[in-house]
């Protein structure tokens, strides 16, 4: 098997890992793709007025997460070693550590129902390694450090002079993941999985998790999780929700406003984790959102 470095040269992602996982660090422009489309609003060449949504999948799906945790440059083989940029952190009194792993899910392909030639869903290079322990409550929560692109796209770039362009909800994250827990201390029972977006903008912040549906894989082994859609424009935050990761958010998400909005994966346990269980191990790659 080929290492991780030398698949990522081959397929010339070496130095474009940072556009590849969705983010330079920076709060991206309204709509902004850039995986692949090099930023600004998602294409559209339908009838071009304010109240046009676009077809069924033809919007490129947005790449939150390929799995790869460096930056573009210097490459991970690089001597001293480069600090990994793209991790995933503990919150809510987890502790976490998150090494480079190959591992990674088979990519998912496009309903026969997907018209000819319609954008495919990304695919990832590796994965995140995780390995846990608890923080006393029922949550394990992931952080990951980077700024999640705006989750909207722009369906009517080429809207009349005068006419505002419409501004449409990314409908579903999908999220690939494969879990063990520990045997020594095992954590107990994973009731849910949720993901849960935090920010802020002028007025303050705000804290929108929404659940998932299926569960994780068994490690090794990927299963692929679909995410409920964000609320829409000014939704009530995550205020009454279980350990939020913002606690007393009150401002409402806007996914067009926000600033530097973090991604953030959330295990729900059906009782309070032990700090006491250790070496849970969780597989994270290839998380993306869909029109």
């Amino acid at each position: 098997m080929r290492s991780l470095l030398a698949r990522l040269v081959l397929a010339g992602l070496v130095g474009a890992a940072a556009a590849g996982c969705g983010s330079t660090g920076s709060s991206q422009q309204f709509g902004a793709l850039p995986n692949g489309n090099g930023g600004g609003g998602a294409p559209y060449t339908g009838n071009p007025t304010s109240t046009t949504t676009a077809a069924p999948f033809s919007i490129k799906p947005i790449l939150i997460d390929s799995g790869y945790e460096f930056a573009a440059t210097p490459a991970p083989s690089a001597s001293p070693a480069p600090t990994p940029a793209f991790v995933y952190k503990g919150a809510l009194g987890t502790t976490v550590t998150d090494v480079q792993a190959t591992a990674q899910p088979a990519p998912d392909v496009l309903p026969s129902s997907a018209p000819s030639g319609s954008p495919a869903y990304p695919a990832g290079v590796g994965s995140h390694l995780l390995t846990f322990s608890g923080g006393g409550i029922p949550q394990v929560a992931f952080a990951l450090q980077k700024t999640v692109p705006d989750l909207v796209y722009n369906a009517n770039s080429k809207a009349p002079t005068g006419s505002p362009p419409a501004y449409y909800d990314f409908s579903t994250i999908v999220l690939h993941l494969a879990y063990a827990p520990s045997t020594a201390t095992p954590p107990g029972t994973l009731s849910s999985v949720a993901v849960e977006i935090t920010g802020s903008d002028a007025a303050g912040t705000f804290d929108v998790r929404v659940t998932c549906s299926g569960t994780p894989g068994t490690a090794p082994a990927f299963a692929a999780l679909t995410c409920a859609k964000f609320p829409a424009l000014n939704a009530v935050s995550n205020t009454t929700g279980p350990n939020p990761l913002l606690p007393g958010s009150l401002l409402g998400y806007d996914p067009v406003a926000a600033f530097a909005p973090k991604f953030n994966i959330v295990f729900n346990y059906a009782a309070p984790v032990p700090a006491t269980s250790t070496g849970n191990v969780v597989y994270v790659s290839d998380i993306y959102a869909t029109q």
